[in-house]
């Protein structure tokens, strides 16, 4: 099969790398390539990087419920939003995205529209002029919310109330005509004057609406609700319980009665579902101030205020002054890993299991022998294939310490 005759972009966006007929074949392929990775970076107790059973019927198709497309002038003058072409910053304007809810590309295309019907000019990373610089979306899939975020230069924003407005208006009779599932429940103003190719501003203000959004996940006792804002992670695959939550309690074993560290915790993701599974005490770490709010109210929101304590600062900080010898400990860093002064506290804490989970093989490569001269030994090393059509991959690495 010719990839190209499959989507009309694959090639120039620098989205996909791959699109395999076989996607099994593909999904091998990125596991082998990042087992040679992490295998680089140990000399020794090394261990295969043994696949997580995907269910057969997540068909790795519409499967992104986030677009976050940087917005550049055109050629004509006017704003360009949509991927990144392969290996440069030429924007590539995104017509259909087979990995991309359907949904998403729709209210995507539609508001792009808008903003160059607007007139507003487009931001120029080289001359730092220009005052739109990205459009970021996302849904929730299992409450049907969504959420636009408008990034833009700092500074008055005359008539950005209407502007909002005509947004809501047009993407709710979007959302109607095509029968979607989802609603638009806020419309987010990103400040961002800081020069490079960033595309998300660390101030927010809301526009119209929410400046959240609300997931809901699992069903009857084991239902938790997430609320997501604009500045905080949140994975983007709608199959990221089955994939990836889900597989990693189950290999790290029963909860009742322990005793966890969830440090770069986000809003809660890992934290929250193992209180729910009966971990009888939760400290989740978490530095970013956007997320340490969401993650404090999704604790009383499940009420699950007796079991789970939230400490906003970095992990570095906050480690040390908790009790030593938890029974486990969650490390879920961003790409740029742990870092020296988080592996030091990671030592002093002196888990009995340390369950790390990177979405950067290569930091995780670097930072897995220092662990282990810490006095842990590597029990597993699991693929989760969260990022299918790319190069990367997820990868969990359980260790325990000796005796």
């Amino acid at each position: 099969m010719n990839p190209a005759e499959v989507c009309r972009h694959f090639g120039r966006c620098g989205g996909c790398s791959f699109f395999e007929p076989d996607y099994a074949l593909e999904a091998e392929e990125r596991r082998r390539q990042i087992e040679s990775v992490l295998h680089a970076g140990l000399s020794r107790n090394k261990r295969p990087l043994l696949p997580m059973a995907r269910p057969p019927r997540l068909a790795p198709r519409c499967f992104r419920t986030r677009v976050l497309y940087p917005i550049r002038p055109a050629r004509d003058g006017r704003l360009s939003g949509g991927l990144y072409a392969k290996g440069s910053h030429k924007i590539v304007r995104i017509e259909s995205c087979l990995t991309q809810d359907k949904t998403l590309s729709k209210l995507a295309k539609m508001v792009l529209g808008l903003l160059r019907a607007s007139g507003m000019s487009a931001y120029d990373e080289r001359t730092c002029e220009g005052f739109v610089r990205a459009l970021d979306l996302r849904l929730a899939a299992g409450s049907g919310e969504a959420l636009l975020t408008l990034v833009t230069k700092g500074g008055l924003w005359e008539g950005s109330a209407d502007f909002a407005e005509s947004i809501h208006a047009q993407a709710q009779s979007l959302l109607r005509r095509g029968r979607s599932p989802f609603r638009l429940v806020g419309i987010v103003r990103s400040l961002h004057d800081e020069p490079g190719n960033r595309l998300l501003g660390r101030r927010f203000v809301p526009l119209k609406g929410r400046e959240y959004l609300l997931d809901r996940v699992g069903r009857t006792r084991h239902e938790l609700f997430f609320r997501v804002s604009a500045g905080s992670f949140y994975q983007s695959n709608r199959y990221a319980e089955q994939l990836l939550y889900a597989p990693v309690l189950e290999l790290l074993g029963p909860m009742g009665g322990k005793r966890v560290v969830d440090a770069f915790a986000g809003v809660g993701c890992f934290g929250l579902r193992m209180a729910r599974a009966g971990a009888a005490k939760v400290d989740l770490i978490e530095e970013n101030p956007v997320a340490a709010r969401d993650g404090a109210w999704n604790i009383e929101k499940n009420g699950l205020g007796a079991q789970v304590a939230g400490h906003h600062g970095t992990s570095a900080a906050i480690l040390p002054v908790l009790p030593k010898a938890p029974d486990l400990l969650l490390l879920d860093p961003p790409r740029a890993g742990l870092g020296d002064e988080a592996l030091h506290a990671v030592s002093g804490l002196m888990p009995k299991l340390i369950c790390y989970v990177s979405c950067h093989p290569k930091s995780m490569a670097r930072e897995l022998p220092r662990l282990m001269a810490a006095g842990y030994g590597l029990d597993c090393l699991r693929f989760i294939d969260l990022f299918p059509r790319t190069v990367h991959g997820e990868v969990v690495a359980v260790l325990r310490r000796k005796a």
